[in-house]
């Protein structure tokens, strides 16, 4: 408790998202939990959502992916180390000691993690291109999630802020530049 964890409380639950939902709305902004639902976001077995506090939506593998309604305890766990695959890993495998099933929603096949350099490509193809993602460092962040959102939305894709090799290659054939792989 001394960290801010409510003992009893979840971390967070998997979430379906009615068909439409905006998902730039998946940027860890805490709204209330009315808020999601009126949104039409439930658990993933269709049942309403706890109110177990302020809870944010992520999207780690983004649209194509499962989606996770986040509560307090789970910004706890991001205290220790800030990295949300992190927190989603400890939060999920605690559930599962506890006993609780595997994540029900697909993750995407053969989808790989960008190196760091990639991230700095895509970082300043970005910026290049009008979607400034406030320095090229290789690290995705909150801002260039708001960039990667904004690109997307301007070419009327899923606005769900998701760095992938994909992403890049677009990036790469619309900036007409050659990329180096990292």
């Amino acid at each position: 408790a001394r960290f801010g964890w409510t003992k009893g409380a979840p971390w967070g639950v998997e979430a379906a998202l009615p068909p439409g939902f905006d998902y730039a709305m998946a940027d860890e902004r805490r709204r209330p939990v009315a808020d999601w639902r009126a949104m039409g976001v439930s658990g993933i077995d269709g049942a309403p959502l706890a109110d177990h506090g302020d809870a944010a939506l992520i999207l780690p593998a983004g649209a194509q992916g499962p989606a996770f309604i986040v509560y307090p305890n789970f910004f706890v766990i991001k205290r220790y180390n800030n990295a949300t695959s992190y927190a989603l890993a400890v939060g999920h495998l605690a559930d599962r000691i506890a006993g609780a099933g595997p994540i029900r929603a697909g993750w995407p096949r053969g989808e790989r993690a960008l190196s760091r350099s990639e991230k700095e490509d895509m970082q300043q193809r970005l910026t290049r291109l009008g979607f400034d993602t406030r320095g090229a460092d290789g690290v995705v962040g909150p801002d260039t999630r708001a960039a990667i959102r904004a690109w997307q939305r301007a070419r009327g894709l899923p606005a769900d802020g998701f760095d992938s090799a994909g992403l890049l290659e677009a990036l790469r054939r619309e900036t007409g530049q050659p990329g180096t792989d990292g």
